[in-house]
């Protein structure tokens, strides 16, 4: 899924975009699937000279360092569980970051373990508005 906004164009319901933004939903089954999905947009915001951050569980994260190898250096890993504490919470803490950003662009990989919330519900609700 790609969405975008432009801050110099109307959004559907007529408010205006801070930045242009392209979001994009990878679905994936295993550990190679996340590495295929996301190594090659973690790259191409190192190679843009761009803030890089990643927010994945554990193991997600170790795969993609070890990927990367030295490149991982670019990278800021952050840790899930500072971030996806409720979906109020996650909000506030991308936009944190997005602020500090200014108008610069930023790559960002963010995945949680998601079979660990009942409420899962109120999750894809905030995954559909960070767009």
């Amino acid at each position: 899924m790609t969405t975008g906004t432009r801050a110099d164009q109307p959004m559907a319901d007529g408010r205006r975009g801070g930045h242009t933004v392209r979001h994009q939903a990878l679905l994936y089954g295993d550990e190679r699937a996340f590495i295929a999905g996301t190594l090659p947009h973690v790259r191409e915001g190192i190679e843009a000279g761009a803030p890089t951050f990643v927010v994945p569980p554990g193991h997600e994260a170790e795969a993609l360092r070890d990927s990367l190898g030295q490149d991982a250096q670019a990278v800021q890993f952050i840790d899930p569980a500072d971030v996806y504490t409720n979906p109020v919470r996650a909000m506030a803490a991308m936009t944190v970051v997005a602020k500090s950003l200014g108008p610069r662009p930023a790559w960002v990989v963010a995945s949680d373990d998601w079979s660990r919330y009942r409420d899962a519900i109120d999750w894809v609700r905030y995954d559909s508005t960070s767009t």
